[in-house]
């Protein structure tokens, strides 16, 4: 059982130690300004003042408005609140899985 607790201690040790190298990692990325999208998008939302679009690894959001686009994990976890002027925009991420998407007006699901 002495064992069995100094495993287990020594991996959460190492579970906090790596997990502040892997929020940083996502506080670099932000959105930026995209010149053009890539044939392999797909059209997830599409309303008058807002799309998004997902690619592999890559959310593509076009606004009409200024407007704070927030990305969220399916767990509730913040990814990304920016506020983004009219224009084109896209956010890359490392880590696949569904993203909650979310503005004052919308929100929807993005599976990456």
């Amino acid at each position: 059982m002495n064992r069995l607790r100094k495993i287990f201690v020594l991996l959460l040790t190492v579970a906090c130690l790596a997990a502040p190298s892997l929020f940083a990692q996502n506080a670099a990325h932000k959105w930026e300004p995209s010149k053009n999208m890539p044939e392999n998008m797909k059209r997830i939302l599409s309303q008058e003042d807002i799309q998004i679009f997902t690619a592999p690894s890559t959310i593509s959001i076009t606004v009409n408005q200024p407007v704070n686009v927030k990305i969220f994990t399916i767990l509730g976890k913040l990814v990304s609140s920016q506020n983004l002027e009219p224009g084109t925009y896209e956010y890359k991420l490392n880590t696949h899985g569904i993203y909650i998407i979310k503005t004052a007006e919308t929100t929807c699901k993005v599976a990456i």
